[in-house]
């Protein structure tokens, strides 16, 4: 739910260099994940793919559907915020709660459906769901 949503319309100005590095590691974060997901998601798909195959081979007739979700990968809208604030030529930002709340917070309205989603492949996505559910 976005900020404003919520009654909170405050804005806070920010050094664009600041900024930028925090996005960054934000950035490198998410795509630590992605590579993640990626690679859990290869090895349950293959290993799913042979295990069908071999029952295949011994004559098995078996389902072909496959419960696998590729991994979610936001890297572009972490680009695009990056590349937008390279291009701006202020040296100080100003930004809204949820402009906040997402670029430095690093909390996107999609962000609990990515950590969900890449979970079953990836432990880091893994422990970002369990630390919420302690909350």
């Amino acid at each position: 739910m976005a900020m404003r949503k919520q009654n909170i319309c405050m804005t806070t100005t920010v050094e664009k260099a600041q900024l930028l590095a925090v996005l960054k590691a934000n950035l490198a974060s998410h795509k630590a994940i992605v590579q993640e997901a990626r690679e859990g998601y290869l090895a349950r798909a293959k290993a799913q793919l042979e295990k069908r195959l071999g029952q295949l081979r011994e004559g098995e007739v078996v389902s072909l559907r496959f419960d696998l979700a590729p991994p979610a990968d936001y890297t572009d809208v972490y680009e695009n915020s990056i590349a937008m604030l390279e291009w701006n030529t202020d040296d100080r930002i100003t930004l809204e709660a949820d402009e906040f709340r997402q670029l430095v917070r690093d909390e996107w309205d999609w962000s609990d459906d990515f950590y969900t989603s890449n979970s079953g492949y990836s432990a880091a996505a893994a422990r970002v769901v369990q630390s919420k559910k302690r909350k």
